[in-house]
C-alpha cells in the first residue's frame, strides 16, 4: 500500500482547544504507512463531515504514532471518541 493520500490537514489544536461545544468527530480509521506508522484521517461533523489527516498541535507535520495501539488511546482519550474505530494495514507490515 502507498502511503495514504493527503485529502486535507487538521490540526490537533482544533480538535481540543479550538473545537466548538457541539463538534463531534463522526470517523475514525487509523492507517498504517509504507515505514510501518500510524497516522489518524477523521471525519469531522463540524466540517460538513469531511475527512481530514491530523496534524501536530500547531504545525501542519502530519503527527504519526509508532503503534497502533497509541493511536487508538489517543483519538479516545484525548479527543473523547468513543464509536468506531476502522484500521488500514499496510500489506507486508507488521501490525504493533
Amino acid at each position: 500500500m502507498e502511503n495514504p493520500i493527503i485529502l486535507a490537514t487538521i490540526l490537533e489544536r482544533e480538535l481540543t482547544t479550538f473545537r466548538p461545544p457541539a463538534g463531534e468527530i463522526e470517523s475514525v480509521k487509523v492507517i498504517q504507512q509504507d515505514d510501518g506508522k500510524w497516522i489518524l484521517r477523521l471525519g469531522i461533523g463540524w466540517k460538513n463531515g469531511l475527512e481530514f489527516d491530523v496534524c501536530l498541535y500547531d504545525k501542519r507535520i502530519i503527527k504519526q504514532y509508532s503503534s497502533v495501539l497509541s493511536a487508538v488511546r489517543h483519538v479516545c482519550e484525548t479527543y473523547d471518541y468513543s464509536g468506531r474505530i476502522i484500521l488500514f494495514p499496510n500489506k507486508g507490515q507488521v501490525i504493533k
